[in-house]
Formats: C-alpha cells, sequence, structure tokens
C-alpha cells in the first residue's frame, strides 16, 4: 500500500499473498522509472539509494584519479555521478532541506575527487569550476525548465492544463517587451 501516513492508517493491514502455498512477501518500497518510492512517498530511500551510488563511483573514481586529467575527471563525474542526480530531480521539488542535503553531501565529496589540489575552495566554488549546479537548484531549474517547454509547446497536455499564467504579473516584469505582440508570452 501506497500513500500518506494519515491514509495508510484507516487501511487494515495486508496479509501477505500465497501462490502456490508458498507466501509472497510485501514490500515496503517500489521502483518504477528509476525512481524508489516508499509506502508514505517521502523518497527517503530513492535519496539514500543515489547518496550511496554518488558515493560508490566517488570511491571508484578516486582509484583511477592519478591517471586522469582534469577533464576527463570531470567528464567522468558528470557522466556517471551528474546525470544520476539530475535524474527524475523534479519529484524531489519541496522536499525537506535534510534530504537535498544528503545529495548535497554526496556531490561534494565528488567534487573533492575530481578537483583534489582544489580542496581549500569551498564546494560552491569547486561546483563552479566545473560549471556544475548544486543540487537545489538543479532541482529549480529542472521545474523552470519543464515549466517553459510546457507553456511553449503546449505539450503535455496533462501538464500544460495545470499551469495558469499570470498575464497582468508579466506585463508589469521588466522583461516584458511591449512591442512584441499581446499573444506572446516570454517566461523567464
Amino acid at each position: 500500500m501506497i500513500g500518506t501516513r494519515q491514509h495508510l492508517r484507516t487501511v487494515p493491514p495486508i496479509a501477505s499473498p500465497t501462490i502456490a502455498g508458498t507466501p509472497i512477501p510485501v514490500s515496503d518500497t517500489i521502483k518504477t522509472l528509476g525512481v524508489t518510492l516508499d509506502q508514505n512517498l517521502t523518497l527517503n530511500k530513492h535519496v539514500s539509494l543515489i547518496s550511496c551510488n554518488i558515493h560508490f563511483y566517488s570511491h571508484a573514481l578516486r582509484h583511477i584519479r592519478p591517471a586522469l586529467t582534469e577533464s576527463m575527471s570531470a567528464s567522468l563525474g558528470a557522466s556517471l555521478v551528474q546525470s544520476r542526480l539530475d535524474y527524475a530531480n523534479s519529484i524531489m521539488y519541496g522536499m525537506s532541506v535534510s534530504i537535498v542535503h544528503k545529495l548535497h553531501s554526496a556531490q561534494n565529496s565528488l567534487t573533492h575527487v575530481v578537483l583534489p589540489y582544489l580542496c581549500h575552495l569551498s564546494a560552491s566554488k569547486r561546483l563552479s569550476c566545473l560549471h556544475w549546479l548544486p543540487v537545489h537548484y538543479q532541482i529549480k531549474f529542472k521545474i523552470a525548465t519543464l515549466t517553459y517547454k510546457t507553456l511553449a509547446t503546449c505539450q503535455p497536455s496533462y501538464l500544460h492544463n495545470l499551469l495558469h499564467v499570470n498575464i497582468s504579473a508579466i506585463m508589469s516584469s521588466p522583461f516584458f517587451n511591449s512591442t512584441t505582440s499581446p499573444c506572446t508570452v516570454y517566461v523567464y
């Protein structure tokens, strides 16, 4: 059963189903489209798995790092780790700071491996040197990108129907260009 804690309290517990006399255990999590959901939809398990995965690849990269150039290690870090941070991160919007902090810590440990000679710099400066966004900004950027693409293309329709553009706020924005057609909407 998946639902909020309040909803799960109202549902009676489900007994394990049996097939051919063998009980099938009921799982507390489900993995769908690469995202691990727990029964309370908190994504704690998903974030823990991503964090462990990032630390595994960071540790592996640490072993071969002396043989790599800076650009090669940055490319490996981006392809192996940043892609995992970026995948489906839009569902993490609005999550607690402690959950996002786990991912941010894992990302920072990777910057120590990729840029070992810049350990004296702050985490944000190392991320800047690599042209990587911190995790919380990646999440916001993904939401902004999805919103812009949905407004610009009207696709997918299920998301487009949920968005409502505040035209008066856009027209009063300093980014609004009054020489363009009133039907043209720019989202910044």
